[in-house]
């Protein structure tokens, strides 16, 4: 989830709504097996960015736009950062909508005449 909203951010796509990660961004693997079933998962990779620094290790995803769900409103079963987000999402097509308009399926090509269009 850290590396989504990451690259979200750095693409510029959308806005982060939430809160911030936690900011452990180093991802492990089972690598080797135990002789009591367990097995070892050590860290393996991470999130860097082009500047040669971590983009998430230690800091997390800072959001664009802080909603915090409160655990009384989570044990209610309500979810404010997803009502916010679904909000924050039809009032900005509702401003901004001719903008995310998909233009329809243009005519087909007529093809129906030979070697017209073609190189023999």
């Amino acid at each position: 989830g850290e590396y989504f909203a990451t690259a979200i951010q750095l693409k510029g796509l959308a806005p982060i709504i939430g809160m911030r990660t936690w900011g452990g961004a180093v991802g492990i693997e089972p690598h080797q097996n135990l002789v009591d079933g367990a097995v070892t998962t050590p860290p393996q990779f991470g999130l860097y960015g082009v500047d040669g620094d971590w983009l998430i290790e230690g800091r997390g995803v800072e959001p664009d736009i802080e909603v915090q769900n409160l655990p009384a409103s989570v044990v209610a079963g309500e979810d404010t950062q997803l009502d916010f987000a679904v909000d924050f999402l039809l009032d900005r097509l509702e401003r901004e909508g001719e903008q995310w308009i998909i233009p329809g399926v243009p005519d087909f090509p007529d093809k129906s005449k030979a070697g017209e269009g073609r190189s023999r």
